[in-house]
């Protein structure tokens, strides 16, 4: 009896710190998700209207624990609630051990709008489903206008306002 519980303890230690993560709760990625240049991980929240915005996300493909596919859902929203598009991505072949994973808007360039935006990337391993291996974050970013289509419109309409106040003093 007491030879069972000794091996009993010491099968449950060794798995639990055991580098698979066996008792792994929820799969979180290592880094992001949010938003940045294409191959970048530096974090961006703005963005101008002719830039490309990439959604960025890792993971670590020890948590992952297995070498099975992980399923990825891009979803992409303007004015933080009218859809605009979603995309998947399965990723069945690992090369490292970490996974770095961008993904833009497909035809970025017919969809690009000034206002506020959001991404909600889904994540699921089908091994994992049952501990937890699945998850989902929203990630908000802003795209502004050009800042030379803000100047010219400036200078256009301080120079309507100058013609107007001349025109103006003429007649009185």
């Amino acid at each position: 009896m007491k030879k069972g519980l000794i091996l009993l303890v010491t099968t449950f230690i060794i798995l639990s710190i055991s580098p698979n993560k066996a008792f792994a709760t929820y799969l979180e990625p290592y880094l992001g998700p949010y938003m940045t240049d294409e191959s970048s991980t530096t974090l961006r929240d703005t963005f101008d209207l002719h830039e490309e915005p990439f959604a960025y996300i890792g993971f670590d493909v020890i948590d992952l624990n297995s070498y099975r596919p992980l399923e990825l859902t891009w979803s992409w929203y303007f004015d933080t609630d009218m859809f605009v598009a979603s995309e998947s991505q399965r990723i069945s072949h690992f090369d490292n051990p970490f996974l770095d994973i961008w993904n833009s808007l497909d035809d970025w360039d017919n969809y690009a709008r000034v206002g506020d935006w959001r991404t909600v990337i889904s994540w699921e391993n089908d091994v994992l489903l049952s501990k937890g291996g699945w998850g989902s974050q929203t990630v908000n970013f802003t795209v502004n206008p050009e800042p030379v289509s803000s100047v010219l419109f400036l200078i256009g309409g301080a120079t309507l306002a100058v013609r107007h106040y001349r025109k103006k003093r003429k007649i009185s």
